[in-house]
């Protein structure tokens, strides 16, 4: 297996080799789940953010993550959390002038097994069936979803994940998708529904990927496959490098074949880098929103290599406030996109967080079409049907995603385009 990383050409990457450490972020303190997720913590989550926390990634050779970090750090040094299954713990310092702790972090990183020290940082968000909402939706009808629903509207065996905020699963339009409890990574206690109204971004997300079709309620989803939740992100639209990370392990757990990830941040860290090849290993494709803040680089995760990349269009077009580069896979509709928000309602929102979910739905579509696709052959064969619209291949990777073409193309082995199957 490659090891998942900043692409070659993407210059946004800060290399974090073996016994290095970065400073600086702020965190979250983590608590955990108990059990066979390899999870392990205080019961709580405590308040973001917290400053003086930091990410110790250990060798594979390490077989006890939680002793290892406890043996490695100094007395003043409190080991907060530990993820076995990734390799890592988060630790906490107490309030010491900048000296010391640079010191206490560079004795972390000079332990034989440990590899990388990094902060705990903060990623943020990035935003003709009967359902009666459908006349004022354009993203299905754009990447081709009414062809492809003569197919298949996608199947319930194709799990499709949000790691992202939480989640309204009992909504009209989300609740036969989601069959799994949800996970939830942020504070206290199980629950992965929103706290409030206004935390709307994960239930958006849900229902543009999963929402239901043709059931005559509200807004139509790119597919009707099943749908994951992990809450990772909190109301404000941030969640800590620890949160996210553990909330992309569960999904892959659980058996997600695709994982959005509308969140980003514009530096690479190792201990994401190490989900998303653990989340690859375990059989799911990531998909990730390219960032909102008009730049010419990529966010990560989406800037790794395997994690398909999306930018958002506004029409045609790029929208204006849709990060592009080198790292960019395909493009979809992220302006104005309709879908589900708590409690029971509708909601206009625009960001390449609404882009990656039409990317993630159209990929579960055309998995229920070829069920035997790998998770890189199914990018492959994303970006082999997408459709160029004639813009510079930094804007729009290989094109506009098209649902039609991805459920009616027989995948080819080289990933061109094989022959039509249907429609």
């Amino acid at each position: 297996m490659k090891r998942i990383g900043p692409r070659d050409d993407d210059e946004s990457g800060i290399a974090c080799d073996r016994r290095t450490f970065l400073v600086g972020g702020g965190a979250l303190a983590l608590g955990g789940l108990l059990g066979s997720s390899g999870l392990g913590a205080p019961s709580d989550r405590g308040p973001w953010p917290e400053t003086e926390e930091f990410v110790v990634g250990f060798s594979p050779t390490v077989s006890d993550v939680a002793a290892a970090a406890h043996a490695a750090v100094p007395d003043a040094v409190d080991v907060r959390h530990s993820n076995e299954m990734i390799g890592y713990a988060t630790v906490s310092l107490p309030s010491v002038s900048e000296r010391v702790r640079d010191g206490a972090l560079e004795a972390i990183a000079a332990t034989d097994v440990v590899e990388y020290v990094e902060p705990n940082a903060s990623l943020h968000a990035s935003v003709v069936p009967n359902d009666s909402e459908y006349g004022r939706q354009s993203a299905p009808q754009q990447v081709g979803c009414e062809t492809a629903w003569e197919t298949t509207v996608g199947s319930e065996d194709v799990s499709v994940a949000v790691v992202d905020q939480g989640v309204q699963s009992d909504h009209p339009d989300l609740e036969g998708a989601t069959g799994e409890a949800g996970a939830n990574f942020v504070g206290s206690g199980d629950d992965s529904s929103p706290a409030a109204a206004d935390e709307r971004h994960g239930t958006h997300v849900a229902g543009i990927a999963a929402g239901a079709t043709d059931n005559g309620v509200g807004t139509a989803g790119i597919s009707d496959c099943s749908l994951l939740t992990a809450r990772a992100l909190e109301g404000n639209g941030q969640g800590s490098l620890s949160n996210i990370v553990d909330g992309i392990q569960w999904a892959a757990d659980a058996g997600a074949d695709v994982i959005n990830v509308s969140f980003g941040a514009p530096q690479h860290y190792e201990t994401l880098s190490s989900a998303c090849e653990y989340a690859l290993e375990q059989g799911a494709l990531l998909v990730g929103a390219a960032g909102n803040e008009e730049s010419e680089t990529v966010d990560f995760p989406a800037a790794y290599e395997d994690v398909v990349a999306v930018a958002a269009l506004d029409g045609d077009g790029i929208a204006s406030y849709s990060n592009v580069g080198q790292a960019i896979d395909v493009v979809a509709p992220g302006t104005d996109l309709l879908s589900t928000v708590p409690w029971d309602d509708y909601a206009r929102i625009s960001g390449t967080s609404m882009a990656a979910p039409v990317v993630a739905g159209v990929a579960g579509l055309a998995l229920s079409a070829h069920p035997d696709l790998s998770p890189l052959e199914l990018r492959e064969h994303l970006l082999a049907t997408a459709t160029d619209l004639g813009l510079d291949e930094t804007r729009q990777g290989a094109g506009r995603v098209d649902a039609a073409a991805a459920v009616e193309t027989a995948p080819s082995p080289d990933g061109a385009n094989g022959d039509a199957t249907g429609g």
